[in-house]
């Protein structure tokens, strides 16, 4: 299970066993017999858990883990865009007090090392948020309480990756310290898990705590109807705003069907994929067929327009009319790049998985990070 505290609840569900290490409770149950005779119970408590058999490989559980994005419309309301607003504020205000907190703490611990001070955990953070707020934040009422949980969980695990990157147990390039947020600089974002989300059933509907109604400009079918049949569990939703644009982001696990590889027809050989710079892949199978995908011609001219858009803005005023154009014209441009990044790669691995069994890949330092700026791309600063 994800917690002891969940694992504690499914062994008094099912009458199974806590397994214990060095005589404390873990977060694994031992179950005897079937396991579908213990499915119902388990899922009540959660669906996102690990399964194992006897032999102690792992087995399907029956859920995957997907989720799905939609563009929004902002509000006609004034009122209502000033509240998405406010929940993005909101957001920063925890994320910077918290922040506050474990630095004032640190710097206590120099100067005293018996002085107490508060976990770097969730859970700690956020009660001692809920007995300072109405003095840091008092309009904390006007939001949902979640925009203050996503701060506070944002930064436990900026401080995560900090004190994993300075002990080396964190692979890749070295993680600093984490920095105040600023209203220039961060991406408004806020995520909710719990509350009234929910997919209405006219399929351009989406419901937020607090926030709620919000118009869709896409289909939202592919995610309702899982949740109309009870198939899917909604585990949170992120709503953010990028290129003065609104947009959410929704995480569910979807129940999936078991099948065995056997009763499946074999798809072709195998193939290898050499990542280039002139050419997005070469893809050359056990056939001998070589095929050459180039890269996308509207990103080349997309990004020489967005050069030519830069340099024009730098000319401008900030402030002035002119330099309001020129973030707007920089933002809509860094949207189409990433969408035509997006949508090149989605065809090579579509190709990938419908034609081969077997795909071995070259990883390569550059292409990782085109990857990584794909979909990481810092979008420009927009003002409505």
């Amino acid at each position: 299970m994800r917690t002891k505290v969940q694992a504690q609840k499914v062994s008094d569900l099912t009458g199974g066993k806590v397994l214990l290490d060095d005589g404390k409770p873990t977060r694994k149950v031992a179950l005897a017999g079937d396991f579908e005779q213990y499915r119902d119970a388990l899922e009540s408590v959660s669906v996102l858990f690990g399964l194992c058999d006897d032999t102690g490989e792992k087995a399907p559980t029956g859920w995957t883990v997907t989720g799905a994005s939609f563009e929004l419309e902002w509000p006609k309301d004034p009122k209502s865009a000033s509240l998405i607003r406010s929940h993005f504020g909101a957001r920063r205000v925890a994320y910077n007090w918290a922040l506050a907190k474990v630095k004032s703490d640190m710097e206590a611990k120099k100067r005293d090392a018996s002085c107490p001070s508060t976990p770097w955990t969730l859970e700690a953070l956020r009660k001692q948020w809920n007995q300072e707020k109405d003095e840091v934040a008092p309009w904390w009422a006007t939001n949902s309480k979640e925009c203050y949980a996503s701060g506070i969980a944002d930064l436990v695990q900026a401080l995560s990756n900090w004190s994993s990157s300075k002990h080396g147990s964190r692979k890749g390039k070295k993680v600093g310290f984490p920095k105040f947020k600023s209203k220039r600089k961060d991406q408004n974002r806020v995520r909710f898990t719990t509350g009234a989300m929910r997919f209405e059933d006219d399929h351009r509907t989406i419901v937020l705590p607090t926030i709620g109604a919000l118009r869709s400009k896409e289909n939202t079918r592919r995610i309702q109807r899982h949740l109309a049949k009870n198939n899917a569990r909604l585990l949170n939703c992120t709503l953010s705003e990028r290129w003065g644009r609104l947009f959410v982001s929704c995480q569910m696990a979807v129940r999936t069907q078991i099948v065995s590889p056997s009763g499946q027809s074999p798809k072709a050989g195998k193939a290898g994929v050499d990542l280039g710079l002139r050419s997005l892949a070469t893809v050359a199978d056990s056939n001998g067929s070589i095929t050459i995908f180039p890269n996308p011609a509207p990103l080349r001219a997309t990004l020489t327009e967005r050069r030519r858009v830069g340099r024009t803005l730098s000319r401008r005023i900030p402030g002035s009319h002119g330099y309001e154009r020129g973030q707007a014209k920089l933002a809509q441009l860094d949207r189409r790049a990433v969408y035509i990044r997006r949508e090149s790669i989605h065809q090579l691995t579509r190709y990938l998985v419908d034609n081969y069994s077997e795909v071995k890949i070259e990883d390569l330092n550059a292409y990782s990070c085109e990857i990584c700026h794909t979909f990481l791309l810092k979008p420009a600063t927009y003002s409505r």
